[in-house]
Formats: C-alpha cells, structure tokens, sequence
C-alpha cells in the first residue's frame, strides 16, 4: 500500500498527506452518501489501485494522480449545486494529462470517462 505526503494546491482545493488507503476511505464515503454512484465509486477505486503499482520511475506521475484524485473527490463531497464544474473539468484534464505516463492508467482513466462526464456537466 502506498502512503504518499503532498502539500500543495489543486485549483482552489488545499490537499496534503495523499494516501491510497485514505483516497480508498474517501470513494467509500463518496458511495455511501450518495455524492456518486457505485459504478463511479468501482471506477475510481480501480483507477486508485492501478495508480498504486504504478512503477517506480513515474513517481512523480503518481504522486501527482493521487493529489488530483483527493481534489476531485474533495468537490465531489459537496452538494451539487456548491461544485466547482470548472474545477472538477480542470482536475479531470490534468488527471487525463498524467495518465498518459503509463497505458494501465489511462485504460483507467478511459473506464472511469463516462462516469465523470455527467459530474462535469454538473448532473450528479
């Protein structure tokens, strides 16, 4: 399991001390409030463990991925109406740009596409 210290800023979302298992917690949550559905909740929890083996010299590549996942799940816990729909589309592009280092992450990413665009659009 993979426990990775990040400070920093996603957009306007303050992130730090990124965990697989902490992210792991965080889809659970998401689920279980209703915030997103099962099949996007199964989604992002294959895209978190696929980040996890990522290799050792994309590093900074997965690093990276866990921040924007933390952020997009952090907007993911609001209420519908208080998201930030630019936000979530910028997360979600930088997290299609990074992805790109590795083909088991993006075929992640492209699973997990058509569960995000109804939250892009702001209709989950």
């Amino acid at each position: 399991m993979s426990s990775i210290n990040i400070q920093g800023h996603v957009a306007n979302i303050v992130v730090g001390n990124v965990s697989h298992s902490g992210l792991s917690g965080s889809v659970s949550h998401l689920v279980n409030s209703g915030n997103i559905t099962a099949d996007t909740g199964r989604h992002l929890e294959t895209l978190l463990a696929v980040v996890s083996e990522m290799r050792e010299q994309h590093q900074v590549q997965q690093r990276q991925l866990y921040d924007l996942v933390k952020g997009f799940s952090q907007q993911l816990e609001l209420p519908s109406e208080k998201r930030s729909i630019t936000t979530i589309q910028a997360i979600w592009e930088k997290m299609v740009q990074v992805s790109q280092v590795s083909s088991e992450v993006f075929k992640a990413i492209e699973k997990i596409a058509p569960y995000i665009l109804p939250v892009i659009l702001g209709r989950s």
